[in-house]
């Protein structure tokens, strides 16, 4: 199955083309290090999720020590808990 991957950068999405296009699902950042949250990590997930594309969220680690990257799993868990995907975050 063929994925695309989905963050803030690349702009309104037409997810309908996409899912045309032969995409299966969409892996959509939700944040980056402990303060970027993805502004449209909610919308994105509805709106792929609408075109019958299967989803799934990810994090950008910067961490660079242990302490730093249990906040960043804290701060990801943060952004993506309610949120609906069937694909592993």
């Amino acid at each position: 199955m063929k994925g695309i991957d989905i963050y803030n950068g690349t702009g309104a999405v037409d997810f309908a083309k996409v899912k045309a296009a032969g995409y299966g699902f969409a892996m959509i950042k939700a944040s980056e290090g402990n303060t970027l949250a993805d502004a449209s990590l909610s919308r994105n997930l509805t709106e792929a999720a609408k075109a019958g594309l299967h989803t799934g969220a990810y994090h950008w680690f910067w961490g660079r020590s242990t302490e730093e990257t249990q906040q960043e799993i804290d701060f990801f868990l943060q952004r993506v808990r309610g949120c609906k995907m069937e694909m592993p975050v």
